[in-house]
């Protein structure tokens, strides 16, 4: 979301659905091995809708991920036109905004300050548990296919809802003082033994925002290394 809206502007794949039968346990480990940010993946492409008081935008994205935390998002119009490149490591932000021809420069400690999670927390909008207080418990009860998971620090609160049948996150809810997102995932596929949503909404708490998010095609090959160029006499713009 912080990306999205700073930045305004085939071959089929087999694919079969998980059955597995519905468990009164459900495993943190494997909830975390089906991670799919413990490899490189490239979400070559997703199709992005944008509702925002009552205006409606669309977009054409790509999202490649290096291991254990580098992001390259690249945002277009349906025309394919690239509106905003986006990098994302541990400690720095860089954003190319062709359309005013500014580079937006920041640190971690900006998402953090501003939205409550840290760079390494971005997988869960792809529907991953991030276990940052590294759980002792690893198995949880289930109850109507559901079982809920809290984390709570200082600065935010995350809750996910696991599908017991999926094994897999179904939605997850981060509070951030009087602030929060929700974001949902559904029609999980299994793709070369990768398991993930392909249908992602997230929402902020007060209900005025809302983003569709549909993965379209996604590559999982070790990816060797994450270039981003900053825009050529661009305006620079530190985040604060």
């Amino acid at each position: 979301m912080v990306t999205i809206y700073g930045c305004s502007a085939v071959k089929k794949e087999e694919k079969s659905r998980i059955t597995a039968e519905i468990s009164n346990i459900v495993s943190l480990t494997d909830v975390k091995a089906s991670n799919i940010s413990n490899n490189d993946f490239f979400i070559t492409k997703a199709e992005i809708e944008i509702l925002n008081n009552g205006e409606r935008q669309k977009f054409i994205a790509s999202f490649k991920f290096k291991n254990p935390g580098i992001y390259l998002i690249s945002l277009r119009n349906n025309a394919g036109i690239e509106g905003a490149r986006i990098y994302i490591s541990k400690d720095t932000i860089l954003i190319n905004d062709r359309i005013n021809k500014k580079l937006y420069c920041g640190s971690g400690r900006y998402i953090r300050s501003k939205y409550g999670i840290n760079t390494s927390t971005i997988p869960v909008i792809i529907g991953d548990f991030i276990d940052e207080e590294e759980k002792k418990i690893t198995e949880f009860k289930c109850s109507n296919n559901k079982s809920e998971i809290s984390e709570i620090t200082e600065e935010k609160e995350i809750k996910y809802i696991i599908d017991c049948r999926e094994g897999k996150i179904s939605e997850t809810k981060i509070i951030h003082g009087t602030e929060g997102i929700v974001l949902v995932f559904s029609k999980f596929i299994n793709n070369n033994r990768k398991h993930y949503p392909q249908s992602i909404k997230i929402e902020d708490s007060r209900k005025e925002s809302e983003i569709n998010i549909k993965i379209r095609k996604i590559e999982f090959n070790p990816i060797e290394k994450v270039v981003f160029i900053p825009g050529k006499e661009y305006e620079k713009v530190v985040l604060k």
